[in-house]
């Protein structure tokens, strides 16, 4: 299911246009910063500018070029991911060929997963020649690195939970809340783990905002595999609408963790993505063996 996926998303548009537009917007920034720097550095002006605005210049435009590829234009590529099973019927004899619903959204993921790695680690040379022009920090770049990585790792699998539903609308409302909900739960973890070790940041700030990719990674493939239900018991709310609630009240749960084990030096944060975690994998489980037809729910 993968390798069918993967190749299918290497020779789609959705990857091959925004992977030679991000390379030539990237250089197009990467003159800009130099030349920007270097008429101020010559003309006297830098010194008379405000510290906010040179670190824009050094280090917001290069990364806001990045996020708005990394975080915006690949994961839009799963915005269909459900809709050709869906539509088609494909879903029914897929499952009967005792593939699971895990390994049709996995799959899925995966493909998006290889794609955006591939964007981004083909960028990652911009940050050495950004090193050599001088001014750079490596271990904030890296750690911004980082943070784009997870966030695009979360929102794949959340366009992909988006994309079990008909309406665009809708799909972009869901996406878009799913968003908004991980970014404010990452907000409070990676800023309650940065505010309790800024003498030792770094693996601390990285465990918390891996752990938030994985909640709100999960948040989406179960969304998605909820989608594919064959059949749903009369007796029992829809488990998407579950998840959905657990989505957007996440982020509250999440802070109020925070802020309870504050002493914890980001070690408490983790308590509540925890336990997200365990709930939802609780969620839509699979029947046991000879209660239903074999892979059909699972």
């Amino acid at each position: 299911m993968t390798v069918k996926e993967l190749r299918q998303g290497l020779r789609a548009r959705m990857f091959v246009v925004p992977f030679l537009t991000v390379h030539v917007v990237i250089i197009a920034v990467l003159i800009v910063e130099f030349v920007v720097l270097q008429t101020l550095v010559r003309s006297g002006a830098a010194g008379s500018l405000s510290e906010e605005v040179v670190n824009f210049i050094q280090f917001g435009l290069f990364w806001l070029a990045v996020g708005v590829v990394v975080l915006g234009i690949l994961p839009m590529a799963g915005v269909t991911a459900l809709q050709q099973e869906m539509r088609n019927g494909n879903t029914e004899l897929l499952l009967l060929t005792r593939l699971t619903r895990w390994r049709i959204v996995l799959g899925k993921w995966i493909m998006l997963n290889i794609v955006g790695g591939l964007m981004f680690f083909s960028i990652l040379p911009y940050i050495l020649v950004r090193y050599f022009l001088g001014g750079l920090d490596v271990r904030q770049n890296l750690m911004m690195a980082a943070f784009m990585l997870c966030g695009n790792i979360a929102l794949n699998a959340l366009m992909i939970g988006a994309s079990g539903y008909r309406n665009y609308a809708l799909r972009f409302l869901v996406a878009a809340s799913g968003a908004g909900a991980g970014a404010a739960s990452f907000a409070a973890m990676v800023g309650f783990a940065y505010g309790t070790n800024r003498s030792t940041l770094g693996w601390m700030v990285l465990i918390n905002a891996a752990t938030a990719c994985a909640l709100f990674a999960l948040f989406g493939l179960q969304l998605a595999r909820t989608r594919l239900r064959l059949y749903e018991y009369p007796y029992e709310p829809p488990p998407s609408r579950l998840i959905l609630t657990l989505l957007f009240c996440a982020p509250v749960f999440i802070l109020m963790i925070c802020a309870m084990t504050f002493w914890s030096r980001g070690i408490g944060n983790l308590v509540g993505p925890g336990l997200l975690i365990w709930f939802l994998l609780l969620i839509d489980r699979p029947p046991r063996e000879g209660t239903a037809a074999p892979g059909l729910q699972s």
